[in-house]
């Protein structure tokens, strides 16, 4: 019975949604880190991403830990893999953590227009935003009332539902491949 309990958690080890197993991904596979940063830039190739931090896990892999990346002109990604629900709670701490990663980058007296934009992307894995019925959100300032886009937007949060990737079969992309793999939770 219990060598059944120790190969059942290893396979839930060896998912790529296991927060250990992805963090070891991005961390070791510039491929995968540049694949997943592209999907946040449209208008420019990346050229390359070093990572930013490279926190390894101490004695306990429950602790949470998200990748920084840093691409050839100094924009930052922050990626992560959230498999809670998508709450006020959580969708608040997204916007912390980039405004908190814009204000570290410019020293007080130094010129604000330094900053480098802030990518966050969520990949959500089994929870969905309310009434947020897509496969991809990509969110920034925009002026609602006259749909105009704030003309300096440094932070960006493009969010992932996994629920939803069948919206993307159409459209299978290196990056819609990969997504695929984490929804229906192949293993390494």
């Amino acid at each position: 019975m219990e060598e059944i309990y120790m190969n059942k958690n290893r396979e839930n080890f060896i998912k790529y949604s296991n927060d250990l197993c992805f963090h070891h991904l991005l961390v070791e596979n510039e491929r995968i880190r540049t694949l997943i940063c592209q999907e946040l830039v449209s208008d420019r190739k990346i050229i390359s991403i070093k990572l930013k931090n490279a926190q390894h896990y101490g004695k306990s892999y429950y602790e949470k830990k998200f990748i920084l990346a840093i691409d050839d002109i100094g924009d930052i990604y922050n990626i992560e893999l959230q498999s809670y629900g998508l709450n006020e709670e959580i969708l608040v701490r997204f916007e912390l953590y980039n405004a908190e990663l814009l204000r570290q980058q410019v020293k007080q007296g130094e010129d604000y227009t330094s900053a480098h934009v802030v990518r966050s992307l969520i990949i959500s894995y089994g929870h969905i935003l309310d009434n947020a019925p897509l496969y991809k959100y990509h969110f920034r300032i925009v002026d609602d009332e006259h749909h105009i886009v704030y003309p300096f937007n440094c932070a960006e949060i493009t969010i992932i539902q996994l629920e939803y990737i069948n919206q993307a079969i159409n459209e299978m992309t290196s990056f819609n491949q990969l997504m695929y793999l984490f929804k229906n939770e192949k293993t390494i």
